[in-house]
């Protein structure tokens, strides 16, 4: 029998070796991890940034060292594992009502 999976409670998101500011992390509206088997890895992060303070920031430039982490609803108390270690390659802003800012980050 296949093993229940649980959703996702807690995404932590380290930059250049540190965790984000938790002010970032309230900006975060997506996080998508995509492993696969003939590509690289990659990983998405969509920002709601409607002041635009984020596109200019030092932090998000390309080429800096990038990890995600997540841990379970369900193990409250346990420790996060790594689901992505790669570096930014690249920010693709949307200049629609939400601006948004994409993150890119392939392994």
């Amino acid at each position: 029998m296949a093993e229940a999976v649980g959703s996702i409670s807690h995404f932590f998101v380290t930059l250049s070796g540190s965790l984000v500011a938790e002010e970032l992390m309230r900006d975060v509206f997506d996080i998508t991890v995509e492993n696969s088997l003939h590509m690289p890895d990659a990983a998405t992060i969509i920002l709601n940034d409607p002041g635009l303070k984020w596109i200019d920031d030092p932090a998000l430039a390309p080429g800096k060292p990038i990890e995600i982490s997540a841990s379970p609803a369900q193990a409250a108390g346990s420790e996060a594992k790594r689901i992505f270690d790669g570096e930014i390659v690249g920010l693709e802003p949307e200049f629609g009502p939400a601006r948004r800012i994409q993150p890119i980050a392939p392994r």
